[in-house]
């Protein structure tokens, strides 16, 4: 027996706290950014305003407009896009989070990386995610590489 396909229908903007944390979605793998998408938007503090494969388009898009967080993907970073995401994070005061496969163990890579706020290993749990997006930005033990 087949189910009629339900869409879900659209948040009332009226209901959406001004207090919302704007997140912006840069992940190379179409699924998972449709998975970590699905799990954003259903939160009632959080908007995803953006999501994007290309790094380069979701820097100016960011660079352009408001937004909290950046959750991006360590693979489409080259040294030059982190320089751009160093100055942006001074800039605007907003947070980045690496989505990686791997620990950064390495000392040279925690500073390529120190614009940083945190780091979430591919595969987190929602869970994770959530804790990840919604803790302070003025939790200093992330500026000092404490993850």
């Amino acid at each position: 027996m087949a189910h009629p396909t339900q869409s879900r229908p659209e948040p009332d903007s009226s209901l959406v706290s001004a207090t919302a944390i704007r997140v912006l979605l840069v992940i190379s793998s179409k699924l998972e950014r449709l998975g970590w998408s699905i799990v954003l938007e259903n939160q009632d503090d959080i908007q995803v305003p953006g999501q994007f494969a290309d790094a380069d388009e979701a820097l100016a898009w960011f660079a352009a407009n408001s937004g909290d967080v950046l959750l991006i993907d360590e693979a489409l970073l080259t040294p030059k896009r982190c320089e751009r995401l160093r100055r942006e994070v001074v800039r605007r005061n907003c947070r980045v989070l690496l989505v990686t496969n791997h620990s950064l163990d390495d000392e040279l890579e925690r500073t390529r990386y120190s614009f940083a706020s945190g780091f979430l290993l591919r595969g987190a749990s929602a869970v994770d995610l959530l804790a990840a997006i919604r803790r302070p930005a003025d939790d200093r033990r992330d500026r000092q590489g404490q993850f």
